[in-house]
């Protein structure tokens, strides 16, 4: 995070819209978004460990760089945003909705899919998926850098949850 840059640690949102705003390189860990409508603001780079998103909805934002460790993004939905190199390991992403995002070197290790949908997303080699839960997920219209790989990988997966 950048020397001088405003810490919103613990902050609590409801029903709350937002558009057109900044919050890059921001301390924004343990925050509490719920009902709340977002479009056009930057995430980018800003620290928001273990932030507890519900219901709510992002439209062309951008999380790219940012820290999302232990986050719990429930029930929310995610489109035209961008995830670029943002650290989401060990996140809950639940009964959510992620459309036209960019998962490019996104790091999702440990990560729990549960319920959630990914529709035309966009994810290469650096995006992290090892050891992603993957219950009741669903992958729709993916692009990749490296198509065979990822077809290789999805295989594999396939092959390990059809042996629980």
């Amino acid at each position: 995070m950048a020397e001088g840059a405003q810490t919103w640690v613990e902050a609590v949102m409801a029903g709350v819209t937002v558009a057109g705003a900044s919050a890059t390189d921001r301390e924004l860990s343990g925050l509490r978004y719920t009902e709340c409508h977002f479009s056009n603001v930057e995430f980018a780079r800003s620290e928001m460990d273990g932030a507890l998103i519900r219901e709510s909805e992002f439209v062309g934002c951008d999380f790219s760089g940012a820290s999302l460790t232990d986050a719990f993004l429930l029930g929310s939905s995610f489109r035209r945003c961008s995830f670029a190199n943002a650290n989401l390991s060990g996140a809950r992403i639940q009964d959510s909705r992620l459309e036209e995002c960019d998962l490019s070197g996104c790091n999702l290790l440990s990560a729990e899919l549960d319920g959630s949908s990914f529709v035309a997303v966009w994810i290469d080699d650096l995006t992290e998926l090892h050891f992603v839960e993957f219950s009741r997920a669903t992958l729709f219209d993916y692009r990749h850098a490296n198509e065979w790989r990822l077809r290789s990988w999805l295989r594999g997966l396939r092959e390990r949850l059809t042996r629980r």
